[in-house]
């Protein structure tokens, strides 16, 4: 599956044939960086953001100078953090299996333009080309907020002015994510651990329920289901184990291996449902957005 899934991941990245680039020895946040291949990344914290296309690109950059170019040994060192957004105030969106038109605020919060005459009163007559679709699997990077009603609910250049670079976005994230942090989320009775031997047994023999969330860490999709799945454990009333097991990516060890092969996992990322027995009810494959996952695991 690793290997069905890497044309895909190379698609989802910008694809560019020529890159002027910069050639510098350090690197610093804010940074866009390449290595060898064409996709170029956004550098924060010692992370890399995926751009999904050139649109997502160009609503925050003009060009491509100032690339900075890295070794491929260099960049396979920075783990993928999640993908770029849009940038606020620069472009409206909808998702390609929803007619509604959305307007994006607070960082990453979409808000509803629920009629045309607000869209003019916004965008002006020409709003319409300035609307892109938003692929499905990559619709789960934004939080939905309330519908705008009038004009000064959202003052376009002032949005626009607000978020000169990516960074503002993820700082405002991390502002309202209850897990930005490097602890296990729980509220005293759901877990959220990533796998390993002994965590499965203990699981397996507290009389609570588990979800096995299957996770390869070169998988954009997955990256972006993971916080919205620790927001769920840390909000749930319910008694849960979550464990995150690694597949097929360079952080799988042969016990996760193992796992997966006595699941018969062959995607990433697929949610296995388990009762308190230990016995399989379910499983999900791909993404289900954070209301579905509440949800599922609040039927356990």
């Amino acid at each position: 599956m690793k290997h069905d899934f890497l044309p895909l991941l190379l698609a989802c990245t910008m694809l560019i044939s020529v890159v002027p680039a910069v050639q510098a020895a350090e690197r610093t946040n804010g940074q866009l960086i390449k290595a060898s291949g064409p996709a170029v990344y956004y550098f924060n914290n010692d992370k890399r953001y995926v751009f999904p296309n050139d649109k997502v690109f160009f609503s925050w950059y003009n060009n491509f100078d100032h690339v900075l170019t890295i070794s491929d040994a260099e960049l396979a060192a920075i783990q993928i953090a999640g993908n770029v957004t849009y940038r606020p105030g620069k472009r409206l969106v909808k998702i390609t299996t929803d007619p509604k038109v959305y307007a994006i605020s607070d960082g990453n919060v979409l808000r509803w333009i629920p009629s045309e005459a607000l869209a003019v009163e916004l965008y002006g007559t020409d709003w319409a080309t300035k609307v892109h679709d938003v692929p499905d699997a990559f619709f789960i990077n934004y939080e939905i907020g309330d519908p705008l009603t009038e004009m000064m609910d959202y003052p376009v250049n002032t949005v626009l002015e607000s978020y000169n670079t990516f960074e503002q976005v993820i700082r405002k994230e991390a502002q309202h994510d209850p897990v930005a942090n490097d602890e296990p989320p729980s509220n005293g009775g759901a877990t959220y651990e990533e796998y390993s031997n002994a965590t499965y047994e203990a699981a397996l023999t507290n009389d609570k329920p588990t979800v096995l969330f299957f996770y390869a860490n070169w998988c954009p999709t997955c990256l972006a289901e993971e916080p919205h799945l620790q927001q769920i454990v840390a909000e749930t009333e319910n008694s849960v184990n979550v464990i995150r097991v690694n597949t097929k990516d360079n952080d799988t060890d042969a016990d996760e291996e193992q796992l997966a092969d006595d699941f018969n996992i062959f995607t990433q990322h697929t949610f296995v449902f388990l009762d308190a027995n230990g016995n399989e009810t379910k499983r999900v494959i791909g993404t289900q957005g954070k209301e579905e996952l509440r949800r599922l695991i609040e039927e356990l």
